[in-house]
């Protein structure tokens, strides 16, 4: 029912639904007033991340241009200034942003690459639809990237920053 919650947690949730705008319009309808949303999002992908790493790797080798299913832009909140403009045109007052500094941590090579081949599913979809030789050009590509990200006790520690949104009612 309306006016129901006095918060809404989403961690990591909105980039993935269809109609991203929708669903933080429910989350706005069902807060009580003066409640607050917390929405969760991946930092945009750059070279000083894992998602920059495999995304990078992905446009230099893949045909970008493969068939799939619908889905919304995995980064389209992942600016700052877009998540708080994306809370305001629902109706959220005093929108803040805060960065998230997290590492994802392999003890291989192979970690970040198996990590999105088994747990993603837009970056799977688009790698599993290219041929097994650019396949295998892009794990190269990412598997040589984590050379960068080797700590001296022989682990990985990959830079995957978030950002977190939140807003009142």
């Amino acid at each position: 029912a309306d006016n129901t919650f006095d918060a809404v947690v989403c961690g990591f949730g909105v980039i993935h639904v269809p109609n991203p705008q929708q669903a933080l319009s429910e989350m706005h309808r069902v807060l009580k007033p003066g409640g607050r949303v917390a929405v969760s999002v991946w930092e945009a992908a750059n070279p000083t991340n894992g998602f920059g790493l495999l995304y990078g790797a992905i446009t230099t080798k893949a045909d970008m241009e493969v068939e799939l299913p619908h889905g919304p832009d995995f980064f389209q909140f992942s600016v700052p200034e877009k998540l708080v403009n994306a809370l305001l045109e629902i109706g959220f007052s005093e929108p803040a942003v805060h960065n998230v500094s997290q590492t994802w941590e392999f003890q291989d090579r192979n970690g970040l690459m198996t990590s999105f081949m088994e747990g993603a599913v837009r970056a799977r979809g688009l790698i599993a639809a290219q041929t097994p030789a650019v396949q295998q050009s892009i794990s190269n590509i990412v598997v040589e990237g984590m050379n960068n990200y080797v700590s001296s006790d022989g682990a990985y520690h990959i830079p995957m920053p978030a950002l977190i949104g939140s807003a009142i009612k």
